[in-house]
């Protein structure tokens, strides 16, 4: 999986390119309608983002749609915290279209 940066962002750099993340995503846990865990190793040359992070997403009914929470827990040294909260809230933001 890739997820690109869009040009007009400045603070975000990417793990595997400029302003790309390239990923291997591999489910390890599926409760259908209420979460998914997945690990996700950054494919990258620099020891900072290497390792594997876990991913959990839950999914709770409302009405009208559903509320999305998104855990990063595991994350690699190198991935800064408030970098992984605005592109999980991107992500998120993409959902909500």
């Amino acid at each position: 999986m890739s997820l690109f940066s869009p040009p007009t962002e400045r603070e975000l750099r990417g793990k595997s390119a400029e302003r790309e993340d390239r990923s291997t995503v591999r489910v390890e846990e599926l409760v259908a309608a209420r979460s998914v865990v997945q690990k996700v190793r950054f494919r990258t040359t620099n020891s900072a983002f290497s390792g594997e992070m876990t991913l959990v997403a839950s999914f709770d009914e409302t009405e009208g749609g559903a509320e999305v929470a998104v855990e990063c827990l595991e994350m690699p040294p190198g991935v800064r915290p408030e970098d992984n909260e605005t592109g999980t809230r991107h992500s998120r933001e993409q959902l909500a279209c």
